[in-house]
């Protein structure tokens, strides 16, 4: 049997985003597929797995998203990635907005290009030391 690949924690950091508030905002599964090649059923499933666990918390998520089935009732379903869901429980919605679309631009950007949003000025110096 093949062993799967684990999740980054930028996707697990995207997928928590995508269950709690709205995936549309993070421009939908395609944007977390497109970081490790994943299939959309996988990210999915851990999106759905999220949300069983926000509702085994009472961590508020979207309510149209559609919780991990399969389980027996009254059976809690796994806590895979409990300590990052735990961790953005208290985050504000805005605050995690703004770190997925820091990933986004981290994983979409060519090597070298700037994506901080930091101010720089045409003409100003600076050094460049290289070992070669």
């Amino acid at each position: 049997m093949a062993t799967r690949k684990a999740f980054t924690r930028d996707e697990i950091v995207l997928c928590i985003y995508a269950a709690r508030y709205d995936i549309a905002e993070i421009g939908g599964i395609e944007t977390i597929r497109a970081l490790q090649s994943r299939s959309p059923a996988s990210i999915s499933m851990k999106i759905q797995n999220i949300v069983a666990m926000c509702d085994d918390a009472g961590i508020s998520r979207n309510p149209m998203q559609r919780r991990l089935t399969g389980r027996p009732a009254g059976e809690t379903g796994r806590r895979t990635n409990w300590a990052e869901l735990s961790q953005y429980a208290g985050v504000e919605r805005h605050s995690h907005l703004l770190e997925c679309q820091a990933i986004i631009a981290k994983a979409f950007s060519w090597p070298g290009e700037l994506t901080d949003g930091s101010t720089f000025f045409e003409g100003a110096k600076r050094r460049v030391t290289v070992n070669a």
